[in-house]
């Protein structure tokens, strides 16, 4: 029923199992999980390996790290053509599941006419939560970058494909918000939960830190608003 799609990169150890058990005591029954490792180190890929090997549901791939991709779409994309299900949920290899999120989600997702679907988070190291709205309208990028947390999304994997997957170029590229932004332009459906779905740990070695700190990202990003703008406003005339 549901593919949960894990990207990991030299994630720390104890995380990486914290996260999968999170995955594993889901009170769904009908998933697999897919880790795709872009390049870890080979001791932490090891420690991966033997840690993953007995779990049944679980297939932990590896894809070569590309110079000058986005490597998190690149692995993104990987465990998206290689997995079974029609759903997949999207997971980052360091953050905690909730029990119930996988039910939550794809009892939503099916009965109502919704392609992509967030939740709200939990900051882990410290109190707070998010609180998107439940309905992601066309107007909502005009304004806000972040009005779904990308680790908490789950999709009709063929929507995705259709459109295109995640951009892979260039490096430093915000992949959520052009996918959303694209989706948007391509007539998908986007909504939230109002309940939060997942436990998000904040840390030095998050890509989305590293990327902002990188003066390309915020150009990039720049960019993408101005098309979808351009976008919005054609549609308004």
């Amino acid at each position: 029923m549901i593919s949960v799609v894990i990207p990991n990169y030299n994630t720390k150890y104890e995380y990486f199992v914290e996260c999968i058990e999170s995955v594993v005591k889901q009170d769904f029954n009908n998933f697999e999980i897919i880790v795709v490792d872009n390049g870890s180190e080979e001791i932490l890929f090891k420690k991966y390996e033997e840690y993953t090997k007995d779990i049944k549901n679980l297939k932990l791939l590896r894809c070569d790290r590309i110079p000058n991709k986005k490597n998190l779409s690149v692995a993104l994309n990987y465990g998206i053509l290689n997995s079974k299900y029609d759903v997949v949920a999207r997971m980052d290899a360091d953050d905690i599941m909730l029990k119930d999120r996988l039910t939550k989600q794809y009892n939503y997702l099916i009965n109502n006419k919704v392609d992509i679907l967030g939740g709200q988070l939990e900051y882990l190291n410290n109190s707070g939560r998010t609180n998107h709205p439940t309905i992601v309208t066309k107007e909502i990028p005009i304004n806000s970058i972040w009005f779904i947390n990308h680790p908490t999304i789950m999709f009709r994997k063929n929507k995705i494909i259709e459109i295109g997957l995640y951009k892979e170029e260039p490096e430093f590229i915000a992949e959520d918000y052009e996918l959303w932004t694209r989706s948007l332009k391509n007539d998908l459906v986007i909504h939230n939960l109002s309940d939060v779905v997942i436990k998000y740990r904040v840390h030095e070695g998050n890509l989305t830190f590293k990327d902002k700190a990188n003066p390309y990202y915020e150009s990039l990003l720049n960019y993408i608003r101005k098309g979808y703008n351009q976008y919005y406003m054609e549609t308004k005339k």
